[in-house]
């Protein structure tokens, strides 16, 4: 009874000075999860009522994303005076999750061994580890790497990229005038083109540049004006 009372002792004593990656040669892991990306679509309602146009995106991340890109979208749509032009629906095509890449690999009282087990997907991080487990044990049958030998786990999950940022285009024309001329006749016209994320900022583009063909031609009593 003495004897079985001391190796008891001498186990349990073995065990609470083991780190928690040699107890049972599983590390405790924690892996992040990252959040998924939602897109929200500010659309304008066409003339005549003929359907909607993009005009701007709001995009995301995290557990409440489409909840934030929809109250985003909303408070830009409720700030234009003709708001009920406008309507906010959520872009499914941009909807994205996580990219899951689970790594391990062999760790010894030298460093780690030169092998990596890397897992893409919901279940990598079992898959990585139960691969690096089975050459750790391997291993050891060989007599490669010692007892205290473990398998950690060196990178987990990664944020997911953005969507790409979705364009439009706009033109604007501006107009050649006379001030002296009674009637507003227009002399000459300037049209420009632009691209950019909002329809609006697309259109003050285009306006600048077309101004500037303008401007660059014109002398008194002449002068520009947007039509």
């Amino acid at each position: 009874m003495k004897y079985f009372l001391s190796a008891f002792i001498l186990v349990c004593a073995f065990s609470a000075n083991a780190r928690p990656g040699e107890r049972f040669n599983r590390p405790e892991v924690r892996p992040v999860m990252r959040p998924a990306a939602c897109t929200y679509n500010l659309e304008e309602e066409k003339a005549y009522r003929t359907g909607f146009r993009f005009v701007q995106s709001f995009t995301e991340f995290g557990g409440r994303a489409c909840l934030f890109a929809e109250d985003a979208c909303e408070r830009e749509r409720m700030s234009r005076w003709d708001s009920w032009n406008y309507r906010c629906t959520e872009d499914f095509s941009t909807r994205s999750t996580p990219t899951r890449r689970c790594e391990y690999r062999i760790e010894t009282r030298r460093g780690f061994e030169p092998e990596v087990f890397s897992v893409t997907g919901p279940a990598g991080c079992g898959i990585a580890l139960d691969q690096c487990e089975k050459t750790l044990k391997s291993k050891r049958a060989r007599g490669t790497v010692g007892s205290r030998a473990v398998c950690v786990q060196t990178s987990s999950s990664v944020r997911p990229s953005p969507p790409p940022a979705r364009l439009v285009s706009a033109s604007c024309t501006v107009g050649e005038h006379n001030s002296r001329a009674r009637a507003h006749r227009v002399f000459e016209t300037y049209t420009a083109t632009d691209r950019a994320r909002s329809y609006q900022e697309a259109r003050d583009r285009a306006c600048s540049n077309a101004m500037d063909q303008c401007q660059r031609r014109v002398q008194f009593p002449f002068y520009c004006k947007v039509i």
